[in-house]
């Protein structure tokens, strides 16, 4: 009985200290999208992130994508991202983001499904990390789908996206993987609200946390 006493005890204390390596983020976002020129679209979609189960502000950034299609709806794009960070109280990192991303697409029915594959170079200033001149590298790859139903209130949707670095010898051999669940209403024919939890997670790592990320956004098409 003893010996059952002291694995309760052991299990306990390790669910307290695996809870206290989660957090709970929110994130707020708006996307406007629309054609630039004939073939080439865009997005802006300015987010701000808090943290600390969501009692401090974490970032605040706006993405801007350009789209070309090559096949069908099926292309590639350019991506910038302006960012400053406020996880630490001591640094607020001011963050570019540069990268090329293509995109496929597949309508199976009423099952929307796509892949998006991303090359990014990151910097604190224009052209230098702490690092130095070198950037901070990664490859993204995220799978998802999508359920259109015919007069449904909302469409559900899931993705798993994975992030790996490349030439970095501080994150060699470190990867994260985030889990999206999805609904989304359509307001009107240009404007819809969109509701997600994510899981965020990482790997090969000395603080393994998780982020529970929700995620409530508003998308605006402009024609």
């Amino acid at each position: 009985m003893t010996r059952f006493k002291a694995v309760i005890f052991h299990l306990l204390i390790m669910n307290a200290l695996l809870a206290q390596q989660q957090d709970f983020h929110t994130w707020y976002n708006v996307t406007i999208k629309g054609e630039l020129f004939k073939n080439v679209s865009y997005e802006i979609e300015p987010e701000l992130r808090l943290f600390d189960n969501s009692g401090r502000l974490g970032s605040v950034l706006a993405d801007i994508k350009l789209f070309k299609p090559i096949i069908k709806k099926n292309g590639i794009g350019i991506i910038y991202r302006y960012q400053t960070d406020f996880y630490n109280p001591d640094y607020n990192a001011r963050i570019h983001r540069w990268g090329v991303f293509t995109r496929l697409r597949k309508k199976i029915g009423k099952l929307k499904c796509s892949y998006r594959a991303q090359l990014l170079a990151e910097y604190e200033n224009y052209k230098t990390t702490r690092n130095g001149m070198v950037p901070q590298m990664e490859h993204r790859h995220k799978l998802a789908a999508k359920w259109e139903g015919k007069n449904w209130i909302v469409n559900p949707g899931m993705g798993v996206e994975y992030f790996f670095s490349i030439g970095s010898f501080d994150n060699h051999g470190k990867w994260k993987r985030r889990i999206t669940l999805s609904i989304e209403h359509e307001l009107t024919k240009n404007t819809s609200l969109l509701l997600a939890y994510k899981r965020h997670n990482k790997f090969n790592v000395s603080d393994p946390n998780v982020v529970n990320i929700l995620l409530m956004g508003i998308e605006f098409k402009i024609k």
